[in-house]
């Protein structure tokens, strides 16, 4: 790669022979998606044996299990949202290649937002 020319990536971008890579926390954001997805899912089911289901199991209360599940979707969603999203930092690495003697330099940045 020549030094006047530029390839952008998924994991960060090229300029030259200059590479520049933003990573922020991604793992976090998707347990919050799995989260905030079980907690809608805990809704809809305990609506549905609050309010849809008519039939009766001998020794179990399918209405009060329905709003437990409710509460606990209620809940789930609650903290989702609540709980600080993974962009608290960043990582900024940046790789720079020797044009000479092809070694390279990285250097890594963490900030906090």
């Amino acid at each position: 790669m020549s030094g006047s020319q530029t390839d952008t990536e998924s994991a960060g971008t090229w300029v030259g022979l200059h590479h520049t890579a933003s990573q922020t926390g991604t793992h976090h954001d998707f347990l919050l998606s799995i989260i905030i997805g079980l907690g809608i899912f805990l809704l809809v089911v305990g609506a549905v044996l609050t309010w849809a289901v008519s039939g009766r199991v001998p020794g179990i209360d399918l209405h009060m299990i329905g709003i437990i599940m409710m509460v606990g979707g209620v809940l789930a969603v609650l903290v989702g949202f609540l709980v600080p999203n993974g962009d608290a930092y960043s990582a900024t690495r940046t790789s720079t290649v020797g044009p000479a003697t092809g070694g390279s330099d990285e250097k890594v940045d963490v900030a906090a937002h």
